[in-house]
């Protein structure tokens, strides 16, 4: 969660927790809220939005995992961040095993802008072994199923007041300013699962 956010933008910081792992896992995903709103009442925002989030993860996430409490980020033009704790945490409702930690199943996050810093991804937790085939690739109707967990994983941080838009950051160049944030126009769960245990730490 080094990423830091500024302005009109705040992150939601998923949680997900493996039991018998004590360390837990997240990933992220920018939002962009309506203008002259306070910090306050961004934060409020964030926190139903992941609340709302925690509970559709949950639905394709196996028994083996929780998810939330979680983190929101309300980025603040003049000073520091804001972090708010979650408040809610849902269990896995797949009561199936889930692959070895460091796979996560990955979803492309798509701009208007070209090139690599018009995309991004989010690596989640949980994938279902046995939907998962040894050369990683998913099984077509478990690839559905998630692509409809993130079709309304967006719609339900949408259907949040003061939420407009679920945004992209890009780091400046330098890297000595807050990074940007660009609206994505697309969530795409890839048909491959990723190993990547240290960008979920």
């Amino acid at each position: 969660m080094a990423l830091n956010v500024t302005g009109d933008f705040g992150n939601l910081h998923f949680q997900f927790n493996l039991a018998g792992d004590p360390q837990p896992m997240f990933t992220a995903l920018g939002v962009r809220f309506t203008d002259e709103t306070s910090t306050e009442d961004r934060a409020e925002a964030g926190l139903a939005a992941m609340e709302l989030s925690n509970v559709v993860l949950a639905t394709e996430t196996p028994e083996d995992y929780s998810i939330g409490p979680g983190i929101v980020e309300v980025g603040v033009s003049e000073g520091d961040n804001v972090f708010v704790d979650g408040t809610t945490t849902e269990p896995g409702e797949q009561v199936i095993d889930a692959t070895q930690q460091n796979t996560a199943w990955l979803i492309k996050k798509s701009t208007l802008d070209g090139g690599r810093s018009g995309r991004g991804r989010m690596y989640v937790p949980g994938a279902v072994d046995a939907f998962v085939a040894p050369n990683g690739v998913l099984d077509p109707a478990y690839l559905g199923n998630l692509q409809t967990l993130t079709n309304d994983l967006a719609l339900a941080i949408l259907s949040v007041p003061l939420i407009e838009s679920l945004v992209l950051f890009h780091n400046n160049e330098g890297g000595l300013s807050p990074p940007e944030g660009t609206d994505i126009i697309a969530l795409t769960v890839d048909n491959v699962v990723a190993t990547q245990r240290r960008r979920l730490r």
